[in-house]
């Protein structure tokens, strides 16, 4: 070959003409030439061949090779430039994709002065490189100015819980980023891909999408949504009741900023689900050194502190989250539990009252003054609120329950009540009260050791379940069992069982009036009932 002719160039040109050239065509002309022969459009084919089999065989972006060959191998002035050969890659590039580009003689790699260097293999592949990037970043803008657009619809889509639309349009987005190679659209369309998937409550689904975005966005260094997906999966973990997992995305949250209480905060949540409650306080102690006015740590400490007993600790920590936030509704109505605990009935009573003036629509409040009302005897209060918790949530068995329940008399009720139980309990079967409607349906129909197991089963997950250790109580004495008998009234009673709620032991004087003479009646005088 002359001087000034590259083998490579030849042969890109020569098989170019002969692809763009009529299939009937024998012999090449001038004419054909000159329409077939330009050298700057084979020589883009040629450069965006070499680019996108590298780009295939690495897993590298083939907008960063466009731009690594563009910023590296093209200096401002429009000449070849060299860059070093660094060990493991250069100027953020693998040298694996380079040394592809290198044995398809775009650029070639040699020795100059004990060093390594790449550099282009001709400089006319420089007009034809710049052309081609033009082209493709005019494209890959115009299909880019969709995502932020896609994404806008996918949040308020989730706002209004269309989840099935958003996660549609977000997906979109996610193909358009794919396809252009764009990671920070591609790292927030798997974050809504995910949201949408959370709100369908396919879970696994979501936990994947948010999995995939933090991969994304640790890798481009987007901290801002590292943390913030951390927090969103830690947060659904705990949800989901994988406390080990919450800690673990909280741990991370907290290496990246230690100095925001929300980690700490989020981690103590996920210990004070599992009952670590020690723990729970040194990440709730850690928030507030970092925010002495972080009003949720100290909610959530004085949580920790009412389920250890600690209760003026436990109110010293509620009354300062009032002093930050005067309307904090679940801080009413967590000192109310409080003051039931310690018996201060009345204080308990106008806390609630404040919690469900702020938010009349509130179920727990509801529910636990109604547990008030029980301690001060006043059944028709209790199911008035009982109701209205029902009300509130027409899903939360626990009240629908308590209706029942607390209605019960001297006289033991028919099998209609039973019945009703039974409807309660199809409510959420999930729920621990559902086996205790279920547990006393079957006791009420003659069916005691089915009733036992039943009961045994709201156990479980609660051991403290007042009202369980009571109906067991019942059974027992239905079945002649009276030393266990009392003593699961008596636990009833040791964990807070009300005890206007023991009127149904009047029904065993009749079906077991030694056990109602030596147990029952002592309970009823002691309690003057």
């Amino acid at each position: 070959m002359g001087e000034f002719v590259e083998p490579v160039q030849l042969q890109v040109v020569c098989q170019n003409l002969w692809q763009e050239m009529p299939r009937d065509i024998t012999q090449i002309t001038e004419q054909h030439l000159l329409a077939f022969g330009d050298l700057d459009r084979p020589l883009s084919k040629f450069y965006e061949s070499a680019i996108s089999a590298a780009a295939a065989q690495t897993n590298i972006y083939e907008n960063a090779l466009r731009q690594w060959c563009q910023q590296w191998l093209i200096t401002s002035t429009g000449t070849r430039g060299i860059v070093h050969r660094d060990p493991q890659q250069t100027k953020g590039i693998p040298n694996e994709a380079l040394d592809i580009l290198a044995t398809m003689h775009l650029i070639r790699s040699e020795w100059r002065s004990g060093a390594h260097w790449y550099e282009l293999t001709h400089d006319r592949f420089i007009a034809p490189i710049r052309a081609s990037n033009e082209r493709w970043n005019k494209q890959r803008e115009e299909k880019l100015n969709q995502v932020p657009f896609l994404l806008r619809q996918a949040e308020q889509s989730i706002t209004m819980h269309k989840f099935e639309r958003s996660l549609d349009t977000a997906k979109q987005a996610l193909m358009i980023s794919e396809e252009n190679e764009e990671p920070s659209g591609m790292a927030l369309a798997f974050l809504y891909v995910g949201k949408a998937s959370e709100g369908m409550k396919r879970y696994d689904d979501a936990l994947q999408m948010y999995y995939n975005a933090l991969q994304i966005a640790d890798q481009i260094g987007e901290q801002q949504m590292v943390t913030h997906l951390l927090e969103t999966m830690g947060s659904l973990f705990q949800q989901l009741e994988q406390y080990d997992q919450a800690i673990k995305c909280y741990s991370y949250y907290i290496e990246r900023l230690p100095d925001d209480p929300n980690g700490y905060n989020g981690r103590g949540n996920a210990h004070f689900a599992l009952k670590n409650y020690e723990e729970a306080l040194k990440d709730y102690n850690l928030a507030l050194e970092v925010d002495p006015k972080f009003a949720n740590a100290y909610h959530n400490r004085g949580v920790a502190y009412a389920n250890l007993k600690e209760y003026e600790r436990a109110l010293s920590d509620y009354n300062r989250v009032l002093e930050l936030d005067p309307f904090s509704v679940d801080t009413y109505s967590n000192r109310g539990l409080v003051y039931a605990d310690l018996q201060e009935y009345e204080r308990a009573l106008a806390d609630y009252n404040r919690a469900l003036e702020l938010d009349p629509s509130n179920a727990d409040t509801y529910l636990n003054r109604g547990y008030t009302y029980l301690q001060l005897k006043n059944t028709e209060q209790a199911v008035s609120n009982f109701v209205k918790s029902t009300e509130a949530d027409p899903k939360n068995v626990n009240a629908a329950w308590m209706v029942v329940y607390a209605t019960m008399d001297r006289q033991r009720p028919g099998v209609e009540i039973a019945e009703r139980l039974e409807v309660i309990a199809a409510i959420d079967l999930s729920q621990a009260e559902s086996h205790i409607c279920k547990g006393v349906a079957l006791a009420l129909k003659g069916k005691f050791k089915e009733g036992l197991e039943e009961l045994e089963q709201a156990i479980l997950p609660n051991p403290q379940t007042q009202d369980t250790h009571f109906w067991k109580g019942m059974i027992y004495a239905y079945m002649g069992r009276n030393q266990e008998a009392i003593k699961s009234v008596q636990k009833a009673l040791e964990q807070g069982l009300p005890p206007i709620l023991l009127k149904p032991l009047y029904w065993l004087e009749k079906n077991n009036p030694d056990f109602y003479e030596k147990s029952v009646v002592p309970l009823i005088t002691r309690f003057n009932m």
